[in-house]
C-alpha cells in the first residue's frame, strides 16, 4: 500500500511517494478511508488501520472470519462481512472496538451496498435488506 501525493506532474515515484505499508495488504478486497484512517482486510479475517497521513500502523485485529468482500465505512461505522454471512460493526477509530456482530446465515461473498439507511447484502441465495423504517 501507498500513500501518493496527488499534486505532481510525470514521474513522481521518487518526490511525492509519502510512504509504504507491507502488512496486512489484502489479495482480494479494497481498502478503505475516512480521510484520517487507512482500513484493510485480507482474506484470512486480519483487518489493519493505518494512520493516512503517517502510515503508521495503529492496529490489526484477526476477526477470526474468511472475507471477500471489501469493508465499507458509514458514518463513524465500519462494516464487514465474512463470508460465511457475519456481519461485524466495528468502531473507526485508532483503536479497535467491535460494536456489533450478527450472523445471516448464508454465504457472502459480495461488499454491501447503503441507501436510504439501509444496508443491502447478496448472499449466494438471497437480497437481504437490513434497517430502515418499518422493514422490507
Amino acid at each position: 500500500l501507498q500513500a501518493i501525493r496527488p499534486d505532481g506532474q510525470g514521474d513522481v515515484t521518487q518526490t511525492h511517494l509519502d510512504w509504504i505499508a507491507e502488512d496486512g495488504i489484502p489479495d482480494v478486497t479494497s481498502p478503505v478511508s475516512n480521510g484520517d484512517l487507512v482500513f484493510l482486510i485480507d482474506t484470512g479475517g486480519t483487518l489493519t488501520c493505518y494512520d493516512a497521513k503517517t502510515g503508521r500502523k495503529q492496529w490489526e485485529h484477526d476477526t477470526e472470519e474468511e472475507c471477500k468482500a471489501s469493508p465499507s465505512l458509514i458514518g463513524d461505522k465500519l462494516y464487514l462481512l465474512s463470508a460465511t454471512g457475519t456481519l461485524i460493526v466495528a468502531a473507526a477509530a485508532r483503536e479497535y472496538r467491535e460494536l456489533a456482530r450478527s450472523d445471516l446465515g448464508e454465504q457472502v461473498y459480495a461488499s454491501p451496498a447503503f441507501a436510504h439507511g439501509e444496508i443491502f447484502v447478496r448472499s449466494l441465495k438471497r437480497l437481504f435488506c437490513i434497517g430502515g423504517e418499518g422493514g422490507r
